[in-house]
């Protein structure tokens, strides 16, 4: 093993060296092991680089279709309700012409056409590998998201 005066390690190898730091040994310590190279791997990555014509495949991952599928239509829905919320803020105006209230109630106008595309992205992020749980975030954010001055406007 390598000495604190010596640090190459036994063997003398230096590209070993870098794995090693002086006085690993005195604090009990020792190199990584790094895991022997498999023969049959060896005898096949050897035979693949005979064939230049070979294409490397990556490695197939599984696929969560159903929850791609649920993401692409309710991120069809949030662009919409987004789309509803820009046409609202189309049709409603300030209540107050003074400064202040104007800025709040422009404020207010952006925060309402911002929220469902920040809601579905924090669903995406926060959500992965949980489809059932994907599915009732964003249901409850349809719910609480809805753009309802449209809605009850056409209603009415």
């Amino acid at each position: 093993m390598a000495s604190p005066t010596d640090p190459t390690p036994e063997g003398g190898d230096v590209d070993d060296e870098a794995l090693t730091w002086a006085g690993d040994e005195e604090q009990g310590r020792r190199r990584p092991r790094l895991a022997a190279p498999d023969p049959a791997e060896e005898s096949t990555l050897e035979s693949a680089g005979d064939d230049e014509d070979q294409e490397f495949e990556p490695p197939a991952t599984p696929r969560d279709v159903p929850g791609a599928a649920l993401a692409v239509v309710f991120g069809i829905l949030y662009l919409a309700i987004t789309v509803g919320w820009i046409y609202s803020v189309q049709l409603t105006a300030a209540p107050s012409a003074d400064l202040f209230p104007e800025v709040v109630w422009q404020f207010g106008e952006f925060t309402a056409m911002v929220a469902a595309p920040i809601w579905f992205a924090a669903v995406i992020a926060l959500t992965r590998d949980r489809p059932a749980l994907r599915a009732g975030w964003f249901a409850l954010g349809v719910g609480l998201l809805l753009p309802w001055p449209v809605l009850l406007g056409l209603a009415g």
